[in-house]
């Protein structure tokens, strides 16, 4: 978004008979200056009652909350302030771009018409108009390909994994999402026996700019002659009181083993594109071989992100074993704990399409915890996506 109140933070002479005013606004810039909006947003909402018809301080709260994700209280601050100053554009323009985040493009293009009327070239305007995504259907394909390369594994050296789903936003909040992947091993020397392994996705879902639910459903059929079928259900959801945080919960059932995983996570924005996603995983695994007990791992992704793309880097230290991450349409479906893992990549965008290149390491272990014998997997990711 180009767009940016030309009143933000702007630096206000000391004036006697407002001191508890001056006070609150300094308090506040360094709030926003931390990157902690929502402490920036109370400070400011604590000195309103004492001044309700400041406009400059409903401006500011409208967009302190507009840049931590919470639109629709931006839109009511700045309606407020239009009220207070029918005059005022960087409010007009706000009100706008709160609608356009809502996903309210009739209101939202009424009001950017009536903005462009009174200013032909007023900045922001106009794309904020071309950024208003209309409640109707949309569309998303994708297509992966992975390559896998296990070290010193006694029954797997290469693998292919082709993937392909689409996903489909009708009227803007529901969602609606299969997916089918298939993988090919090829074992080392001469080792021969089934190499195939089908899974198929679902993926049903309402959200919102500020959060989401969703369910989700897979099958696995294994031909390797490891597992068998099995079947994964799931939850997700998603909420965005300041960045972004999700909670997945995953049950699978297998013949030989039941495990339930859950993740909670929170991807937070640092500043200049910059944002940290740590997260925490527990399973719950019974197994008919490695009897009943409780895994758990820690991660952290690091991203830098723009209009043009994102690179980033991760990485999770902690056992798992066969983790479903549905609503990633991936199970992993092996017949050892992964220790620990590294992942890196970046992606790039170019009109409606998103290209996306990434590696992962992940370190094995037998799923014998008393017996260390370690293997190491290699995973390339080529993937590519639409949007139309």
């Amino acid at each position: 978004m180009l767009w940016r109140p030309a009143a933000l933070f702007t630096p206000r002479p000391a004036r006697a008979q407002d001191p508890a005013y001056d006070i609150a606004f300094a308090e506040a810039q360094r709030f926003e200056e931390a990157g902690n909006l929502a402490a920036a947003a109370r400070t400011l909402e604590a000195i309103l009652p004492q001044y309700p018809d400041r406009a400059f301080l409903t401006l500011q709260l409208a967009w302190t909350h507009f840049r931590a994700g919470h639109y629709k209280d931006a839109e009511g601050y700045y309606r407020r302030t239009i009220t207070l100053s029918p005059g005022l554009t960087d409010a007009r323009l706000g009100l706008a771009w709160s609608l356009v985040k809502e996903g309210r493009c009739t209101i939202a293009h009424a009001e950017i018409k009536a903005l462009l009327e009174d200013f032909p070239k007023l900045p922001g305007a106009q794309e904020a108009e071309a950024a208003c995504i209309p409640l109707s259907n949309h569309f998303y394909p994708w297509l992966s390909l992975t390559g896998h390369y296990y070290q010193d594994h006694p029954t797997k050296e290469w693998a292919l994994t082709v993937a392909a789903g689409l996903d489909v936003i009708i009227r803007g909040h529901f969602s609606l999402g299969a997916a089918f992947r298939f993988s090919d091993f090829t074992p080392p020397g001469d080792i021969t026996h089934g190499t195939a392994q089908y899974e198929g996705y679902g993926l049903l879902g309402y959200g919102t700019t500020r959060w989401g639910i969703g369910a989700e459903y897979a099958f696995l059929a294994d031909h390797t002659g490891y597992s068998g079928d099995s079947h994964h259900g799931g939850l997700s959801a998603r909420f965005s009181p300041w960045g972004e945080g999700t909670l997945d919960l995953a049950a699978s059932f297998y013949n030989d083993a039941t495990v339930l995983r859950s993740e909670l996570g929170w991807k937070l924005p640092v500043g200049g594109g910059l944002s940290l996603r740590p997260a925490a995983a527990i399973q719950w695994a019974k197994t008919d071989s490695y009897g009943t007990g409780f895994l758990g791992t820690g991660m952290l992704t690091v991203e830098w992100e723009n209009a043009r793309g994102a690179v980033f880097l991760g990485g999770k230290y902690g056992e798992e074993f066969r983790p479903a991450y549905l609503s990633r349409e991936l199970v992993m479906n092996i017949p050892e704990r992964i220790q620990w893992g590294v992942w890196a990549g970046g992606r790039v965008r170019a009109g409606r399409s998103t290209l996306t290149l990434s590696y992962a390491l992940d370190r094995l272990r037998s799923a014998d915890s008393t017996t260390n014998e370690y293997r190491t997997a290699h995973y390339l990711t080529l993937s590519a996506a639409l949007n139309f």
